[in-house]
């Protein structure tokens, strides 16, 4: 699996049914990083996290899922689940603040 590129997108999911460490990661690594369009896998056992960067023309989001099912387990999209790898532009910190302070004399 290589680094994402162009054209590739961030998908996040939710999974259940995580209780050995070391079997999630093996299993998940093998099962989603042999599906077509994956270029990139990371579980994050502790959060139940899977995040996968794909081409999203070559492989869907429900496809994903399906092949985490195949591995045992149960997964959705997070709410927040599919980002575009390419850039996008900064952020700009000082909008940021702004839209984050309290009210003026609010709490």
């Amino acid at each position: 699996m290589s680094a994402a590129t162009a054209g590739t997108t961030h998908t996040i999911l939710r999974a259940e049914g995580f209780s050995c460490p070391s079997c999630v990661d093996r299993c998940l690594l093998e099962q989603v990083g042999r599906v077509g369009g994956v270029t990139a896998v990371k579980v994050h056992f502790a959060s139940a996290r899977i995040e996968i960067d794909h081409d999203p023309a070559v492989v869907s989001v429900d496809e994903l899922v399906a092949t985490v099912a195949k591995a045992g387990y149960t997964a959705h999209p997070a709410a927040f689940w599919q980002f575009p790898t390419q850039d996008i532009g900064p952020i700009r910190r000082e909008s940021y603040r702004t839209s984050c302070r309290s009210p003026p004399g609010g709490t």
